[in-house]
């Protein structure tokens, strides 16, 4: 059995590595452990628990493969392993 922990994690400006913003939306879990946190208006991350590290996911006008917005409203895993990011009912 895995014991769960608890750590407080913020947006630090300085740290490009830190949560990407301060107003969540929703938490994850992937199939791999991975922890998705989608955060109103900043974007989408990516938590490696091992690391501590925040890996980030945005909106980019000129990449069609970039989230749809930054302000991803959910996080939802297929039996293929395939994640959909949902944005107000919008799937990409």
């Amino acid at each position: 059995r895995r014991m769960e922990q608890f750590g407080h994690y913020k947006n630090r400006t300085s740290d490009p590595t830190s949560l990407i913003g301060n107003a969540i939306y929703g938490i994850y879990e992937d199939h791999l452990g991975a922890i998705w946190i989608s955060a109103v208006g900043s974007g989408l991350d990516r938590f490696n628990p091992e690391t501590g590290r925040f890996v980030h996911y945005v909106h980019e006008a000129n990449n069609p493969h970039s989230l749809v917005d930054n302000s991803p409203r959910g996080v939802y895993e297929d039996r293929a392993g395939t994640l959909w990011i949902g944005s107000d009912g919008r799937f990409r």
